[in-house]
């Protein structure tokens, strides 16, 4: 094992950079991965997309409470899975992406180029 596979392979380096970067995380091999982007938060909700996600363009929404984990298509704001309060959430949420589609689209487009 060469210097190099020594560094790679260091948990408590690996560790401490995930502190660091809370939406990194890296792999045994030394590959280094963004995990989700925040593309934005309003309310008690944050609005993500995931790097390493499939296609049909969408977002996450999380709540701090763990109460919302769902998922939107970007195009129309259409709900495709997940676990949602109540009808006030989902209006929040309805809110946010129609205020911010382009945006949301736009950080899709960048991380998916």
């Amino acid at each position: 094992m060469n210097k190099e596979d020594e560094l790679i392979e260091c948990p408590y380096l690996s560790d401490k950079l995930t502190l660091l970067f809370p939406n990194l995380r890296i792999w045994k091999d030394g590959r280094v991965y963004q995990t989700k982007e925040l593309v934005g938060q309003e309310y008690n909700l944050k609005f993500y997309i995931y790097p390493n996600d499939h296609n049909l363009p969408h977002f996450h929404v999380r709540s701090a409470n763990g109460e919302i984990s769902a998922s939107f298509k970007i195009e129309d704001g259409e709900y495709i899975v997940g676990k949602i309060k109540n009808s006030s959430d989902l209006k929040k949420i309805k809110h946010f992406h129609n205020c911010y589609k382009t945006v949301i689209l736009e950080k899709w487009d960048e991380i998916h180029k």
